[in-house]
């Protein structure tokens, strides 16, 4: 059993689900012209394995292949799982490593890359667009040991602020969901639209906010509604997900269309999954086509590896489906 925790502005409900949310890049039929639908899938939390695959209700509506919208980058790109990868610092941190990962190296504040992806319809009600990886993160974590942990008690700075397991700065890891769309006083420029999930992947849970020696604030996360490097239109928290120092887990964000002014935004990691439902009902995106990946704050991650998740066999969807 896992827990899901649905947050709603000024409500907190705690759900217990046998399994979580999610979805795999898996075909199932075609519409007429080159709109795609496929069903919505996740992977059992108990042990994370990627060949093991539960079916959710719901379908993911592709109405465009990923095109490339970010040619105009300076640094050239990095051609990984069927689309180019744009960072926006140095080059040479963000590469596909022997294994066949998407590997950011020694990620910097400030640092951030983004791709194109699929464009997926988010306008209708039951619409969902995601992005799931088997997702990995590695550091120091050397602020005491166990019940010697010192992330909460220490008066020196370097000890929680070098531990990627302690709570520090305001979320480790941003990831986002956008629609590119033409900007409405200038046609000629492009914006982006959506949401980000600010988040520590391998840190303690909580407290979700905690203030230090010094009086300065430490958060574990948050979802978004702006830009990846906005602190403003920020909603709700995002406790930290406890993922052990180098293990692979299951990762996927989800945006789900719940009705015309409401959308249920979710991430999952190390089988936790925590929901916020927007209700705002303003400069909503109506499609997903750009997926992107920043660090606001300087930690101390010596890699972040994103592992592309393989498709059910023939005999797989037969069970499933």
């Amino acid at each position: 059993m896992t827990t899901r925790s649905l947050i709603i502005p000024n409500v907190v409900m705690i759900l217990i689900v046998g399994f979580a949310l999610g979805g795999t890049q898996t075909t199932r039929r075609e519409n007429q012209g080159a709109i795609t639908v496929k069903p919505a899938i996740d992977i059992i939390a108990s042990d994370e394995q990627p060949l093991k695959y539960v079916r959710k209700d719901g379908n993911i509506t592709i109405i465009g292949p990923a095109v490339d919208l970010f040619t105009d980058s300076e640094n050239p790109g990095v051609k990984w799982n069927g689309s180019v990868w744009y960072i926006d610092s140095d080059p040479k941190r963000l590469f596909v490593n022997s294994d066949g990962d998407l590997e950011w190296s020694t990620p910097k504040g400030g640092d951030s890359f983004k791709t194109s992806i699929p464009k997926q319809r988010l306008s209708k009600v039951g619409d969902i667009a995601e992005v799931c990886y088997m997702f990995m993160s590695d550091g120091p974590h050397e602020c005491g040991h166990g019940r010697n942990k010192k992330c909460l008690t220490s008066d020196d700075d370097d000890c929680y602020e070098n531990d990627i397991t302690c709570i520090a700065g305001t979320s480790d890891i941003r990831v986002g969901l956008f629609e590119q769309y033409p900007d409405p006083e200038d046609p000629g420029d492009m914006d982006l639209r959506g949401y980000n999930f600010r988040f520590g992947p391998n840190m303690m849970a909580g407290p979700t906010r905690w203030v230090d020696h010094k009086g300065e604030v430490h958060k574990t996360g948050m979802f978004g509604n702006r830009g990846m490097s906005s602190n403003s239109g920020l909603m709700g928290v995002i406790p930290g997900f406890e993922l052990e120092p180098g293990k692979f887990s299951f990762f996927r964000v989800r945006l789900e269309r719940v009705s015309a002014d409401s959308i249920l935004l979710s991430i999952k990691l190390n089988g936790r999954t925590i929901e916020y439902l927007d209700v705002a009902g303003e400069n909503m995106p109506n499609n997903i086509d750009v997926f992107a990946v920043s660090m606001r704050n300087s930690r101390p991650y010596t890699r972040v590896v994103f592992r592309a998740i393989p498709l059910p066999t023939v005999e797989a969807e037969n069970r499933l489906f």
